[in-house]
This record gives structure tokens, C-alpha cells and sequence, in this order.
């Protein structure tokens, strides 16, 4: 018999009081039923999420913010699972303000380890705030991200790693550019026309213009 069968065919009552009584005992059980079927309150969230993060970003050995060299242990797929509902739920600025907590610890940890798997989870991290964004209909939200994504290029930590984490934000951010914001985005994309991230910034100041003027002026 499969377990939906089981579902199916249990008495309601005492399906009830299982699941209940699971998730008392379960916090990843109780916080999965939280997120799939509660009303978030969006401080309490981003306050449980930061826990969550600072737990999935324990040391091996110890404190990694005491500042002693090892190995990480990453686990980021319950919160990324977290974040992806939040988004199918619409709740966009939540899911987004989880990415970026997740992305500002995974920051911290690059003067601890080398680059590789902190990388890879910031990585992975951007393209979650990407896809979080794609979902961003009123205005208000897409305002959120825009705001954020250009606070999000000043952190200075990844340049020191070959990583240009700051285009892959503009690139977000372009999505919502407008006449009305365009001074703001232009004095941070102005920032990153240098050096070799150079070629990257005037991909980004093309599609700027495209969006803004239109496709003959950009070419």
C-alpha cells in the first residue's frame, strides 16, 4: 500500500493527532507544516531563517567567527527549500530577504576557507535571488529587490576571490530598471567600469540602454 493509500484510508481525527504529535518532536517537520500552511510574519521568519543559516554554517572544531582556520560544513538545502515556497507562495520580498541573509553569512566565512564550496553556495545563492526576482510582479516588490541588489554590490569581500558577484546584482536589478531609478543604478554600474570587470560592465550598460531607449539606440 502506497502512503498516500494510507492517508487516504486513516481516520482524519487520528491523522491529525499523528501529524500533531510528529511535528512536537520534529522541529524540521514542524517548521516544513509551518511554511506550507502558516501566515509568515516577515521579522519572525527572518529571525528563524538566521538561525537556521548560522546552524547550517557550523565549524568543524569550533566558532568559525573566533577566527581558527577548517574545514565548514555547508547545508543549505533546507533553506534553500524554504526559500523556493516562500517564492511559489508569493511572498517575494521574504524569500528574497532569506537569499540575501544566507548570501551575507556565506560572506563572512570566505576569510575562513578557501573559495571553493563557499563559492559554490553563493553561487547558488544569486541564481536563488534570480529566481525569486523573476516572480516579482507589484511594484513594490520589485522596488525591494532593486534597492537591495544595488546595496548588495558594494560588499567588497568576493572581489578579493576573482568572483564579480556585483554584475551578476546589476543584472538583477536591470530587470526593473525605469526612468525614475535609472540615476541611482548608473552611479552603481559607473563603480564597476574598471579593470577586469570592465567588459561585464558595459554588457550591462548596453541592455541598460536598450531598456531605456530601445533597441536602436542600443545598437
Amino acid at each position: 500500500m502506497t502512503t498516500m493509500d494510507l492517508l487516504t484510508s486513516a481516520d482524519v481525527n487520528e491523522l491529525l493527532d499523528f501529524l500533531s504529535e510528529y511535528a512536537e518532536y520534529d522541529s524540521k517537520f514542524d517548521n516544513a507544516v509551518q511554511v506550507r500552511f502558516g501566515t509568515p510574519d516577515f521579522e519572525n521568519e527572518i529571525d528563524k531563517i538566521t538561525g537556521m543559516i548560522d546552524s547550517s554554517l557550523a565549524k568543524d572544531g569550533g566558532d568559525y567567527r573566533r577566527g581558527s582556520w577548517g574545514h565548514i560544513c555547508i547545508d543549505t538545502s533546507e533553506i534553500s527549500t524554504e526559500i523556493c515556497a516562500r517564492a511559489e507562495q508569493g511572498n517575494i520580498r521574504l524569500a528574497f530577504t532569506e537569499a540575501e541573509v544566507l548570501y551575507r553569512k556565506l560572506l563572512e566565512l570566505f576569510d575562513y576557507q578557501e573559495e571553493c564550496e563557499i563559492s559554490d553556495e553563493a553561487d547558488y545563492c544569486i541564481d536563488q535571488m534570480a529566481k525569486v526576482a523573476e516572480k516579482a510582479t507589484s511594484v513594490d516588490d520589485k522596488t525591494y529587490i532593486f534597492e537591495h541588489c544595488l546595496e548588495l554590490c558594494k560588499f567588497d569581500t568576493a572581489k578579493n576571490y576573482g568572483e564579480n558577484y556585483e554584475a551578476r546584482f546589476l543584472k538583477i536589478a536591470l530587470r526593473f530598471i525605469t526612468p525614475e531609478n535609472s540615476v541611482k543604478f548608473e552611479a552603481e554600474l559607473s563603480k564597476h567600469e574598471c579593470g577586469w570587470r570592465s567588459d561585464d560592465s558595459k554588457i550591462i550598460r548596453l541592455d541598460m540602454i536598450r531598456r531605456l531607449d530601445g533597441a536602436s539606440v542600443a545598437r
